[in-house]
């Protein structure tokens, strides 16, 4: 693997060298007028690694129950529960000419059964995980997400999907919009967000997992997907070890678990470090530019992946 580049400290210190607190802002924030045309997200949720056994429209995910869309046959393990008839015949009748048929049209031993694999559609749980520091455009930032996630809302219904929203600044990780799939309680949940302070990454990033991981021990049919929404830049007063190798190994964490998540990119300016990007490789994530993208643009990035 190569080697990943550290952020340089970005915290801010007073004249006697002391770190200095920005201010906290509850900024009314509004989403643009129109919600987004969904057609940009989709592909990134098509299909999960992870089986599922729930109900939805939008993730195509492998079933051990006998519903579904029959996609292919497999060697049992152990007794075969649902066995596909086609795939059986068709190994059985290469060793026709080798068996007695007793009289009987084929000759099936247990050896050529097989069973059926099945694909269905289940829910997505889609979280955010945004950067809401001090950092340029954070309220341009957060009124975007709010569109995706309105957006994302009005289709939660038939397909299926919770959507949440989690932010991390001023040492602080908060769960703004517990995920679910109410476009009302969005609104109301999401008509003042907190912004400003330094960027505890790693901490945002471990919020999230552990909130993926109670949400699949509560109710394990939801496809987790999560979507990142930061420079990578991690600075925060509370954290004594080296925040990035932190913000790393809960990355690595993420993708042990099979979590699918893209990464938007928010860095600007002359001179960029290019940790978003680093991120996203150790996710296994899918990534964009924040500059390239509009709100329409996340949501039809998500219903791509």
């Amino acid at each position: 693997m190569e080697s990943i580049k550290e952020p340089f400290q970005a915290e801010q210190t007073n004249k006697d060298g002391e770190f200095e607190q920005e201010s906290i802002i509850k900024e009314s924030v509004e989403a643009p007028q129109e919600l987004i045309d969904l057609s940009l997200i989709e592909p990134f949720v098509q299909k999960s690694s992870i089986r599922k056994e729930g109900n939805g429209k939008r993730t195509r995910t492998k079933t051990s129950k006998k519903v579904g869309r029959y996609i292919k046959s497999k060697l049992p393990i152990g007794k075969p529960s649902d066995i596909a008839f086609d795939a059986t015949i068709r190994v059985a009748a290469r060793y026709q000419k080798v068996r007695k048929s007793n009289g009987n049209f084929i000759v099936i031993h247990s050896s050529d059964l097989r069973q059926k694999v099945r694909e269905k559609r289940t829910g997505n749980l889609i979280l955010f995980l945004v950067d809401a520091s001090g950092s340029m455009g954070v309220k341009k930032r957060m009124s975007i997400v709010k569109s995706a996630i309105l957006s994302l809302l009005q289709e939660a219904y038939q397909k299926r999907d919770k959507v949440g929203l989690i932010t991390f600044s001023n040492d602080e990780s908060k769960v703004l919009l517990e995920p679910t799939r109410s476009i009302e309680l969005a609104i109301k949940e999401l008509a003042e967000i907190p912004t400003g302070g330094n960027t505890p990454l790693a901490l945002g990033l471990e919020t999230a997992l552990n909130k993926i991981r109670l949400i699949n021990y509560k109710d394990p049919d939801y496809a987790p997907f999560l979507v990142l929404i930061t420079d990578g830049r991690a600075n925060s007063m509370k954290s004594a070890g080296n925040q990035w190798k932190e913000a790393i190994t809960i990355c690595d964490e993420i993708q042990s678990q099979k979590i699918k998540s893209m990464v938007i990119d928010t860095e600007t300016g002359f001179i960029q470090l290019g940790l978003a990007k680093e991120l996203a490789k150790e996710f296994g994530a899918s990534y964009c530019k924040m500059e390239d993208i509009r709100s329409d643009s996340i949501v039809k990035a998500i219903n791509s992946s």
